[in-house]
């Protein structure tokens, strides 16, 4: 019967990121760590615009790491949720309950800060 058997899951490891970050270091860091845990296609982005090209091309969209500092952090979350995007993770500049809110409010599904 199987009693006290127990199957453990594999973790969940997502085939393709995008991570949005202004900062160079810091995102090579993250875009590094990500490969190293297996993530199959690690996309970068400096800005929002460049990330809203970026998004947009083919293949899947299993989560993104958003830089918020600002109204077009929030626009590029609503956004990527917009074209298939989920998880959307916000990493607001600092702790500000003003960029973590604006980013849930419009879809991010966490927030990580610094």
């Amino acid at each position: 019967r199987g009693v006290g058997v127990h199957h453990e899951h594999p973790p969940w490891t997502p085939r393709r990121v995008l991570v949005v970050h202004t900062d160079t270091a810091l995102r090579r860091s993250v875009v590094h760590g990500l490969r190293g845990l297996g993530v199959g296609l690690v996309l970068e982005a400096a800005s929002a615009r460049e990330a809203g090209t970026v998004a947009r091309s083919p293949g899947a969209r299993d989560l993104a790491m958003v830089e918020v500092v600002d109204g077009e952090g929030w626009a590029l979350v609503a956004d990527l949720r917009r074209v298939g995007w989920a998880p959307v993770v916000a990493l607001p500049a600092a702790v500000d309950v003003t960029l973590v809110s604006g980013a849930l409010s419009r879809g991010a599904s966490a927030a990580l800060f610094p």
